[in-house]
């Protein structure tokens, strides 16, 4: 004789169970629910120049980059634009006088800090400048980038939107 398999469910078995469904549906209502734009839209499609400073670098990198280079971010890949143009200057740090108690600049000796004009198509927002379908432009922010033979990191010093637009 054959034994048939009976299936009990108690309350312990019920609660995991709808514990589980609930997180299901609410992973796939996360993943696929229309996203809002964090905020009313001001305006779209405008081109922004934005300076990226990139901190001590090797003398010499900055003849790697050159105007009409395509920028990425390091990170998630967003294209954040291309390079208008690139100048270096000789790298500086804060350095103490204690003897007089300041706070000095000084120059790094074999650094330079490399100012990079990008030129971008953003869309714009309350707070902040969305460029690549994603990121966010904003002055004083640290940004990872990568250009064809070169990366970096560095700080957005200066953003503008352009007259024209």
């Amino acid at each position: 004789m054959k034994e048939k398999l009976h299936f009990k469910l108690n309350l312990f078995d019920t609660i995991i169970i709808l514990l589980a469904l609930g997180a299901a549906v609410f992973m796939l209502w996360n993943r696929f629910a229309p996203k809002g734009d964090g905020g009313a839209t001001v305006a779209a499609g405008h081109t922004i120049q934005y300076t990226i400073r990139l901190r001590s670098t090797i003398p010499g990198t900055v003849d790697l980059v050159q105007p009409g280079d395509a920028l990425e971010d390091a990170i998630k890949n967003f294209k954040i634009g291309n390079v208008i143009s690139a100048t270096a200057q000789p790298a500086r740090a804060q350095a103490i006088d204690e003897e007089n108690d300041k706070v000095n600049m000084a120059v790094v000796p074999d650094k330079e800090d490399i100012d990079i004009v990008v030129e971008a198509v953003a869309t714009e927002n309350e707070a902040h400048f969305l460029v690549g379908g994603g990121y966010e432009v904003r002055a004083g922010e640290q940004i990872w980038m990568r250009g064809p033979g070169y990366l970096g990191s560095g700080f957005i010093i200066n953003v503008a939107r352009n007259q024209e637009d």
